[in-house]
């Protein structure tokens, strides 16, 4: 991508609030509508598609095929969840009364106990990435907004022995997905969750910086973790939810008992969790397999005509590599550069200068590693490629 063709909507703009958000709306990730109500910007949108990506990937491998839901509910289909309906948000559309999807457990259940027809349709593994509506009445951010996005799976089972092989599947995926983001995460059993009537789960909590959720842990709740967790506070974000629903008497045309499973993760807490995570003295490093664009390249001397043609090879080399690269052929100070590049966490920055050149040299940092080094211009094509294969994670 090339700066003057692609807009990065960078923002000076501050939340004093939250410095994760304060970050995302500097860097034109998001920007904010109302309160719970914010735009995913085109920066934004391409880390929002990298994360479903590495979750569509993860779900095709256990056999889970994905479907889509409407947002529209008819209410009657959350009748079993009167309890609950204050966090809904509920419309009227010709004196029918629908609900915004808080969640898809019950329609689910109503569609396919209209479909299927034999038990040998069975299990049946679906899931959906979709927006999700609540009326949450504590802090408005994109960890609690009114529409949020949110990766829903759904299985139904004849028995309990192919039930508990597909969620010890999904448990282990969950694992996958959460590892190849690199996020410092554990898991945590629990026997009963109430709005679900679930009798046995597992909650997947990510580590948080922030003013978040605080978990009084003990060794004895943990069944899974990726980090030291005793060089930490004890600040948390729940980012994920399995449920083993268990058995159900549904009027399905077979007319037998089935067993459900139900598996949340959220999307949009992981987009929260990734930047708050990777931020490094109030700046953002994104890893080689997550970031945006891997390579930035600045040009100090947009008059020196041997750097801007310089710039355009490599800019296409690294292309031809399926290296994510960003020229910065857009006039500019060498100062806003660096800080486009270090706001969207761009980890490799090439800085073309016209002293470095004259000597067949060209600057790059390697931010991850937090090095800086001058390296010849025949060289640095494998340099940056022996770089993210040696660390590509």
């Amino acid at each position: 991508m090339k700066t003057k063709n692609y807009n990065l909507f960078t923002n000076k703009n501050l939340n004093k609030n939250d410095l994760v958000i304060n970050l995302m709306i500097k860097a034109g990730f998001i920007s904010k509508i109302d309160s719970g109500l914010y735009i995913y910007l085109p920066n934004g949108y391409i880390l929002l598609s990298k994360i479903k990506k590495i979750i569509r990937d993860e779900m095709n491998k256990i056999n889970f095929y994905e479907f889509y839901i409407p947002i529209l509910q008819p209410d009657f289909i959350l009748k079993n969840k009167i309890n609950y309906f204050n966090q809904f948000i509920k419309t009227n559309i010709k004196n029918k009364n629908y609900i915004l999807s808080p969640t898809n457990e019950e329609e689910f259940i109503y569609i396919f106990s209209n479909i299927i027809k034999s038990k040998k349709k069975f299990p049946i593994k679906l899931f959906q990435i979709n927006n999700k509506f609540r009326n949450e009445v504590r802090n408005h951010n994109i960890l609690r907004s009114y529409e949020f996005i949110m990766k829903d799976a759904y299985s139904l089972h004849k028995n309990y022995k192919c039930l508990d092989e597909t969620y010890l599947n999904v448990y282990k995926s969950y694992i996958n997905i959460l590892n190849s983001l690199k996020i410092k995460f554990f898991i945590t059993k629990q026997k009963y969750d109430n709005y679900i009537n679930s009798n046995f789960s597992h909650e997947f909590y990510s580590l948080s910086y922030n003013n978040n959720k605080n978990y009084n842990l003990n060794n004895n709740d943990i069944e899974y973790i990726n980090f030291d967790i005793n060089k930490y506070n004890n600040s948390f974000i729940e980012i994920a939810h399995i449920f083993k629903i268990g058995e159900k008497k549904l009027f399905f045309k077979v007319n037998e008992n089935l067993y459900i499973n139900s598996y949340g993760i959220g999307i949009s807490r992981i987009f929260y969790t990734l930047i708050e995570q990777n931020i490094i003295n109030n700046k953002l490093i994104l890893p080689y397999s997550i970031s945006i664009f891997i390579v930035s390249i600045i040009i100090i001397n947009f008059n020196n005509l041997k750097i801007y043609k310089f710039s355009n090879f490599l800019y296409k080399k690294l292309n031809e590599n399926n290296i994510k690269v960003l020229l910065n052929n857009k006039k500019c100070s060498y100062g806003e550069s660096i800080n486009n590049s270090e706001l969207l966490g761009i980890p490799i920055i090439l800085i073309l200068s016209e002293n470095n050149l004259k000597k067949n040299n060209i600057e790059i940092k390697l931010r991850i590693k937090n090095e800086v080094h001058i390296i010849n211009i025949k060289k640095i094509l494998d340099f940056i490629i022996n770089e993210i294969k040696s660390n590509f994670y």
